[in-house]
């Protein structure tokens, strides 16, 4: 019984402690290419929200603010170019 019992707590804690949403990495805090990236070499595809008056036309001045569950391989992601 033990052998069962240890492998599943084992991969209860690595689950737990993932820090990503859902199963994408969390890029929350990061730049926006920078969140893009990682968000891509983990085969995800960053779908952008901001209210900025014009848009999101340089990405380096934005920050990823929020970030909600994947849908399918899309990771909604809210950006802003001032604080969070």
């Amino acid at each position: 019984m033990r052998r069962v019992v240890a492998p599943a707590v084992a991969g209860f804690m690595l689950a737990a402690c993932g820090g990503g949403v859902g199963d994408a990495p969390d890029v929350r805090g990061l730049s926006l290419p920078t969140a893009k990236t990682q968000l891509q070499k983990a085969g995800y595809t960053a779908d952008v929200e901001s209210d900025a008056l014009f848009g999101v036309i340089v990405e380096q001045n934005f920050t990823v603010c929020d970030q909600s569950e994947p849908q399918g391989k899309l990771v909604p992601l809210e950006v802003d170019n001032e604080d969070c």
